[in-house]
């Protein structure tokens, strides 16, 4: 079986707003998402970002972003790592750039599987194909305030992503739950 190739909803979405600059493909994974920027010749930078490196600066300037594009980035690691990068998307975003990312949800059929570290992060057991990844899942008031204070939230939509997630990365996906943001830089 071919994998999935199929770029995000969500970076259909942003490339079709066809925001005025340069726009952040965060989390590049398998390239999926940059084929829409690359049919309309929109000037984009794709940077693979992992949880392990959360700590470590973008290498993009302040404030050079218009938009920015994070499919499953904010899914792995923990609150911290996550509030971490979220810290330097906000860093490179400029004012009222667009942030449209996924996160993942409490309603997901894997919420509670794995090693718990938190109430809200666990990760997935040796055998699973994400085994040692820790797993944030949220609500959507969780979200709010993880953007608070550096963007604005315009929309959580919560989506059952069985037929979205490639088969590069979930082997036969069932009850698997995504929350899909968008917000704006304040």
């Amino acid at each position: 079986m071919e994998p999935t190739v199929t770029p995000h909803p969500l970076a259909e979405r942003l490339a079709a707003e066809d925001p005025p600059g340069l726009v952040l493909l965060l989390g590049i994974g398998s390239g999926r998402n940059c084929a829409p920027f690359q049919r309309r010749g929109k000037p984009y930078v794709a940077y693979e970002a992992a949880w392990r490196d959360a700590s470590r600066p973008l290498p993009l300037i302040s404030a050079s972003c218009m938009a920015v594009l994070a499919t499953h980035v904010f899914q792995h690691g923990d609150r911290a790592s996550v509030n971490a990068l979220l810290a330097e998307v906000g860093r490179v975003s400029h004012r009222s750039a667009r942030l449209l990312a996924t996160f993942g949800s409490i309603h997901d059929a894997r919420f509670g599987r794995g090693a718990r570290i938190a109430d809200d992060c666990y990760v997935p057991a040796f055998g699973h194909e994400e085994a040692g990844i820790p797993h944030l899942y949220l609500d959507a008031a969780d979200i709010e305030a993880m953007l608070y204070p550096l963007f604005t939230l315009d929309r959580a939509e919560e989506h059952s992503v069985d037929s979205l997630v490639g088969d590069w990365a979930h082997e036969r996906p069932t009850g698997m739950r995504h929350w899909f943001v968008e917000a704006r830089r304040r």
